[in-house]
C-alpha cells in the first residue's frame, strides 16, 4: 500500500498461507507526498460483522520476476469505509519504481487475448473512485497518446470528469492512492474501448454511502456501463444498501477483492456483476493464442447475508455465490499504467484491472444493458477457465474448472462471440447493398443504387425469400449444407441467418456460402491463424476486406479466383485482377450456367460425370452437384472432386499421411492444398503425378522447375488438349 502515515500498517508480505512480516521499509521509501493525508491508507482497529472472511493483514504481496512484489495501493479500511482493489508492483523494500516508458500489457495486447472488435462509438464507461485525482485528464491523454489511441478530453465531449452530486466543482480533496486507482480504471477503460465516452465521478471520500451516492450520479448521468474497483468486508445490513447498485438496463460491475478467498461487499450484492481475476499468459500453442488460469489474489465465495440469485444454479453455496466473470488481474501480468502524481508507468493489477476491462468490454459489444445473470444465461459467449486457485476450500469455490467456479466464475468475456450476439440483421458479414442490388436484376431494377432501398427490402422481405445478400451468406446453402440446421429451422431463414450470426460464425467457425469457408481460409493461411486465431468474425472480415478484393486469397476448398482467372482466358480479359467480379461471374454464370471449374481440387463437370449416381440426381443442376461434393461427397464418402485430385487415393498413397488423418477426407484435401501440391509435389490422383509430369518434359521442367501447381494447372489447360502424359 501507499501511504506517508501509520508505519506500522505497513510491510511487503507473502501470499496468506505463507504470510510473514518482513523487516520494514523505511518511512521514505514507503511515502510519495508527505503533505498528503491518504486515507485510504488508513489501518483497520475495527472489525465489521461477517469480516471472517476478509483478510486480516495490513498488506498483501507475492514475490515475482527481478525481486519485485506486488503491493496494495489502497490500505485497508475502517468501518463503513471502502477500499480500491488495485495492487501495483513495488521494490522488495516497498519504494515504487516508476520507468520512463510503459510497462506490462497494453491495448494490443487485451486486444489479442479478448479478441475485441471495433465498436463502442456513443457507449459511456463510467468510472466511479474516490477522492480527486487532479492530472487524471492529462495523465489520461499520455496513456491514450503512447497508444496511438484518439485523443478523450473534455474539449472534445469524451472525457468528463464530476463530484459525487454530478457538478464539475467543487472536486474531493486529492489522494494518491485512489488516483493511482483512478489512473488504472480510466486507461484500462481506454484499452479495451478507446471509442468509449469517459465519465469519472469522485466519491467525497471513500466511506460506503459517498461511494453509493457516486454510483447513483453515474446512473442518472447517463452511462452505459458502471465500473467498481472497491470494496470492504462484509456486515450484517448490506442488503439494506443493495437498491444503491440496482439501475435495471446499466450494468454495474464490482471487483471481488485482492486477499484471495473470501466475499467482499458490494461485489456480493445480487444486483452487480462480481468480477474475479486470471492471470493472462500469451501462449502460441494455445487456439486462442493465449492461456488464463485464476489469479491466487482474486476474491470468491459464498456470501454471508446476501440471498441466491436465481440465476444462479451451483449447489455448494445456499446464498450468493461470486464471482460472476473474471478478467487479467494478476499484477505478474498487469497494465501498464501513466500516473504523473506517483511517478509515472506503473505496472498495475489486482481485480482493480479485471473490472474496467470487462465493463469497456461489454460497452464495446453493445452489452451495457446486462445483468449480472448474463453470462450464466449464455456462458459459450466467455472463455471458460478451468485451473488455478485462490484458496484451500476444498471446492469449486476456490478452485477453477470446467464451467462455474468461484474465482472467475463463467469465466473471461469472448468480445467478438458477445458482439455477434448483438450483431444486427444487416450486418457486414451478411448484407453488401452493391452485392445485393448487382445479384439480383429485379431488385435492381426497383431500386437502381438506393443502397437505404436495398438494406429495407432487405430486412423486410429478402432474409424471408432465402436471398443472399453476401458472399460470405447465403441462406439456403446454409440451411442445406448442415443437416442440423435444416431439421432445426426448415427454411426459416431468419432463424438460420439469426443463428449464423450469433453462433454459427462467431462460435462454430460454419460455413455460410459456397464463395467462403472460414475454417478453410483461416486453416489454409498460416498468417491469418495467427493474427486471428479463433476469432473467426475477423478471418471473416480480412477475407471481405482485404483477402478477396486486394489480394485474390481463395475462400474455400472448391472455388480459387486466381485459378479461375488463369483457367479462363475470356475472364482473365474481362476482369483482370477483379477478384470480386470474378467471383461474382462464377456464382451467377460461371458455375450454374456453364458448369466452369473454380478450382484444382473440384471439377463440377468431371464430378457428374464420373460419378453416375450424382448425374442421374442432378442432371446439369452444376450447384446441387458442388454442394453435394461439398457437404456429402468429399467429408463422408471421400469422393473424388477432379481427375487430378482423389482424397480417398491421397490417404491411401501415404501412409504419413493416412496416420495423421485418418479417414478426414477434408483434411486432407486441405493439407494437398496448403503444403503436399505446392511444397513436396504430391500425387494425389491416378490419372496426374507432377513429379512424373515434369520429369519427362523438359520444355516444362525448364519453363516451371519445382513449380508445382503451375505444373499441374499446365496439364489441365493444355497438356490433356496437347496429347501429354500425366502419370506412368
Amino acid at each position: 500500500m501507499i501511504s506517508n502515515q501509520h508505519e506500522h500498517a505497513f510491510s511487503v508480505t507473502r501470499t496468506r498461507s505463507a504470510f510473514r512480516h518482513r523487516p520494514m521499509p523505511s518511512r521514505s521509501a514507503l511515502c510519495l507526498a508527505a503533505a498528503l493525508t491518504l486515507v485510504g491508507c488508513l489501518p483497520d482497529p475495527t472489525a465489521s460483522d461477517g469480516d471472517a472472511a476478509a483478510t486480516t493483514e495490513a498488506a498483501r504481496a507475492s514475490e515475482a520476476a527481478g525481486g519485485m512484489f506486488q503491493q496494495r495501493v489502497c490500505g485497508a479500511a475502517q468501518k463503513g469505509q471502502m477500499r480500491c482493489h488495485a495492487l501495483v508492483r513495488a521494490a522488495a523494500d516497498g519504494s515504487l519504481r516508476p520507468a520512463g516508458v510503459a510497462l506490462g500489457y497494453g491495448p494490443a495486447d487485451l486486444q489479442s487475448a479478448y479478441q475485441l472488435p471495433d465498436g463502442g462509438a456513443g457507449a459511456t464507461i463510467a468510472i466511479v473512485d474516490a477522492f480527486d485525482d487532479p492530472s487524471a485528464e492529462s495523465d489520461l491523454a499520455t496513456y491514450r497518446a503512447n497508444y496511438g489511441l484518439s485523443a478523450c478530453t473534455t474539449a472534445n465531449g469524451c472525457f468528463r470528469k464530476v463530484n459525487q452530486a454530478g457538478a464539475a466543482s467543487p472536486l474531493p480533496r486529492r489522494d494518491l492512492s485512489w488516483e493511482l486507482e483512478i489512473s488504472l480504471d480510466l486507461d484500462a477503460a481506454s484499452a479495451v474501448c478507446p471509442r468509449c465516452r469517459l465519465l469519472l465521478v469522485e466519491a467525497s471520500s471513500n466511506s460506503f454511502s459517498d461511494l453509493a451516492a457516486a454510483v447513483n450520479t453515474a446512473a442518472r448521468l447517463g452511462a452505459t456501463v458502471i465500473s467498481n474497483s472497491y470494496g470492504g468486508p462484509e456486515f450484517s445490513g448490506e442488503t439494506g444498501f443493495d437498491g444503491s447498485f440496482n439501475h435495471p438496463g446499466i450494468a454495474v460491475f464490482v471487483s471481488t477483492g485482492d486477499s484471495g478467498f473470501g466475499v467482499e461487499y458490494p461485489a456480493a450484492s445480487p444486483f452487480v456483476t462480481a468480477v474475479g481475476g486470471t492471470s493472462l499468459v500469451r501462449s502460441a500453442g494455445a487456439p486462442r493464442g493465449w492461456t488464463e488460469t485464476a489469479w491466487n489474489g482474486a476474491g470468491s465465495g459464498c456470501s454471508a447475508f446476501e440471498p441466491k440469485p436465481s440465476w444462479q444454479r451451483d449447489s455448494g453455496c445456499a446464498r450468493r455465490s461470486l464471482a460472476d466473470i473474471s478478467a487479467v488481474a494478476d499484477p505478474a501480468t498487469g497494465l501498464g499504467v501513466f500516473d504523473s502524481g506517483n511517478g509515472g508507468w506503473l505496472l498495475v493489477g489486482g481485480t482493480s484491472l479485471a473490472t474496467p476491462v470487462v465493463a469497456g468490454i461489454y460497452a464495446l459489444t453493445a452489452h451495457g444493458a446486462e445483468a449480472g445473470s448474463y453470462s450464466y444465461a449464455d456462458p459459450g459467449a466467455f472463455f471458460d477457465v478451468v485451473t488455478g486457485s485462490n484458496g484451500s476450500c476444498g471446492s469449486y469455490l476456490c478452485n477453477a474448472g470446467g464451467g462455474y467456479d468461484g474465482p472467475t466464475g463463467n469465466g473471461s468475456p469472448h468480445a467478438s462471440v458477445l458482439a455477434a450476439r448483438k450483431a444486427p440483421l444487416d450486418a457486414p458479414s451478411v448484407f453488401d447493398a452493391e452485392y445485393y442490388l448487382a445479384h439480383y436484376p429485379d431488385l435492381r431494377a426497383a431500386f437502381g443504387t438506393n443502397a437505404a432501398a436495398a438494406r429495407n427490402h432487405w430486412l423486410s422481405t429478402g432474409i424471408d425469400e432465402g436471398r443472399s445478400a453476401a458472399r460470405t451468406y447465403d441462406g439456403p446453402f446454409y440451411l442445406g449444407h448442415y443437416p442440423d440446421l435444416r431439421n432445426a429451422f426448415g427454411t426459416n431463414y431468419r432463424a438460420a441467418l439469426t443463428h449464423f450470426l450469433t453462433q454459427g460464425l462467431a462460435v462454430e467457425g460454419r460455413r455460410g456460402s459456397r464463395e467462403f469457408d472460414v475454417a478453410f481460409y483461416r486453416t489454409s493461411n498460416g498468417d491469418l491463424q495467427n493474427a486471428f486465431h479463433t476469432d473467426f468474425a475477423a478471418v471473416l472480415n480480412h477475407w471481405v476486406i482485404q483477402g478477396l478484393p486486394v489480394e485474390g486469397r481463395r475462400g474455400a476448398r472448391e472455388f480459387d479466383v486466381r485459378y479461375y482467372l488463369a483457367r479462363y482466358g475470356d475472364l482473365a480479359a474481362a476482369f483482370g485482377t477483379n477478384f470480386r467480379a470474378a467471383i461474382d461471374h462464377w456464382i451467377n454464370q460461371g458455375l450454374p450456367n456453364e458448369g466452369r471449374r473454380g478450382a484444382r481440387e473440384f471439377d463440377v463437370q468431371y464430378y457428374l460425370g464420373h460419378y453416375g449416381d450424382l448425374a442421374a440426381a442432378f442432371g446439369t443442376n452444376f450447384r446441387a452437384a458442388l454442394d453435394h461434393w461439398a457437404s456429402q461427397g468429399l467429408p463422408i464418402e471421400g469422393r473424388a472432386g477432379a481427375n487430378e485430385v482423389d482424397a480417398s487415393y491421397y490417404l491411401g498413397n501415404y501412409a504419413d499421411l493416412r496416420a495423421a488423418f485418418g479417414t478426414s477426407y477434408t483434411a486432407a484435401i486441405d493439407h494437398w492444398i496448403v503444403q503436399g501440391l505446392p511444397n513436396e509435389g504430391r500425387r494425389a490422383s491416378l490419372a496426374f503425378d507432377v513429379q512424373f509430369y515434369l520429369a519427362t518434359y523438359a520444355d516444362l521442367r525448364a519453363a516451371f522447375g519445382t513449380n508445382y501447381t503451375a505444373a499441374i494447372d499446365h496439364w489441365i489447360v493444355n497438356g490433356i488438349a496437347e496429347g501429354r502424359k500425366g502419370a506412368p
